[in-house]
């Protein structure tokens, strides 16, 4: 199998191998975001076919950033006991398969997909300074939460069009304060969720981030500015 049979380490994480169940939207959870039976018998089945590392479907880490009707919700303690049920198939069944949650809040991108998107009412423009520090925190308890629940990792969804992407796009965002305008102050809610995340978490404990190489859309972010986002992140959020 070569390279992609090697074990991988991330921060205090060894993942047996370099194949990786990407999240994927699974949208069987129960109404109120709880994991279900039909999704632990998913991952059931995932954990048994071989891969090192598992990602579940995003998380909603507030109640107003679910996208989809049977969503896994991560944004209160209540739902730790399912969590925590998620896990333990993950780690009985995959013979050292290691798992993270996908957390995520959808912003104002819920509209327009066809497998039951809901609009949340959340609306970056028009956001006030302490809905934004709401936020940020929300991203950072639910970090905790994942831990707690005995998952690997916890993985952040920057990507796709969804709140944190939001943010870095100026097709997207349009404010005028210092979470908008320039490349750096568009920047500045993912640093801010990085750093609120590794606050509850701690230094050794695995944060992915999904990130956007490219935005498809009419005045996006040019494909320069996308290299140097990763860039800058890194030096400013590991250092």
């Amino acid at each position: 199998m070569g390279l992609l049979g090697k074990p991988l380490k991330i921060n205090s994480m060894e993942i047996k191998n370099r194949f990786l169940r990407s999240a994927t939207v699974e949208n069987m959870a129960d109404i109120e975001g709880y994991v279900a039976d039909a999704l632990l018998k998913l991952y059931y089945d995932l954990a048994r076919g071989g891969t090192g590392l598992i990602v579940t479907g995003a998380a909603s880490v507030e109640a107003s950033g679910r996208a989809f009707v049977n969503q896994m919700s991560v944004y209160d303690d209540k739902f730790i006991p399912g969590l925590k049920k998620l896990a333990k198939v993950v780690h009985a069944y995959g013979d050292g398969c290691k798992c993270a949650v996908q957390i995520f809040h959808q912003g104002t991108a819920g509209y327009g997909y066809s497998y039951g998107a809901m609009d949340g009412g959340y609306r970056l423009n028009d956001l006030k300074e302490d809905e934004i520090q709401k936020t940020i925190a929300a991203f950072g308890r639910a970090a905790r939460r994942v831990k707690e629940a005995g998952f690997d990792a916890v993985a952040v969804h920057g990507a796709h069009g969804y709140l944190l992407s939001e943010f870095l796009s100026p097709v997207t965002n349009n404010r005028d304060d210092r979470w908008g305008g320039s490349l750096e102050n568009r920047m500045r809610f993912s640093l801010e969720v990085y750093s609120a995340v590794r606050g509850q978490v701690g230094t050794d404990f695995p944060v992915l981030w999904k990130l956007n190489t490219m935005i498809i859309l009419q005045a996006a972010i040019p494909l320069k500015i996308m290299y140097r986002w990763p860039n800058g992140w890194q030096m400013r959020a590991w250092t």
